[in-house]
């Protein structure tokens, strides 16, 4: 797709993911009912960006920023991924794009051997949008109750 590339987040990237991830909230496409502050959201930030255990990539369309996605890292060989792009831009693929291009560019890159996305049950949309792009609907084994929720969807997709 033309015009659309990924770059790694970067500290002035912090209010644009916020208020993003608030509209995710206000949408009900999370887990986490509530709007996180600027104050909270800031200091989880900038510890993410030195972890290497997250990565969070900045979709832009041009030089419009459009959307985001995160990939954190759990055990040797998997990790979850969100994403996250803003509503006028959904519905022409373009979210799938930039989810094709992390995995592909994640699995290249390192290790992990999968990669996991939670979708809560009532979330049809992003349901639909996983098992289209190649991701497998699983059931939240007891290894991985820990980390997902077994009331809402599992998928995974492989190396």
């Amino acid at each position: 797709m033309k015009n659309l590339y990924l770059r790694k987040a970067k500290i002035n990237d912090s209010k644009f993911l916020l208020k993003l991830y608030n509209l995710g909230v206000e949408e009900n496409l999370f887990k986490n009912k509530k709007k996180i502050s600027l104050i909270e959201h800031n200091k989880w930030f900038k510890s993410s960006l030195k972890s290497k255990l997250i990565k969070i990539f900045i979709c832009k369309k041009k030089n419009l920023k459009i959307g985001y996605i995160k990939l954190n890292i759990f055990r040797q060989n998997s990790s979850y991924i969100s994403i996250i792009i803003k509503p006028t831009f959904r519905k022409n693929n373009i979210g799938s794009f930039f989810l094709n291009k992390v995995c592909k560019d994640y699995f290249k890159s390192s290790r992990n051997q999968y990669i996991f996305a939670e979708v809560l049950k009532k979330n049809k949309n992003s349901k639909n949008f996983f098992k289209k792009n190649k991701f497998k609907s699983i059931k939240v084994s007891n290894n991985l109750s820990e980390i997902f929720n077994k009331k809402n969807y599992l998928f995974v997709r492989k190396k």
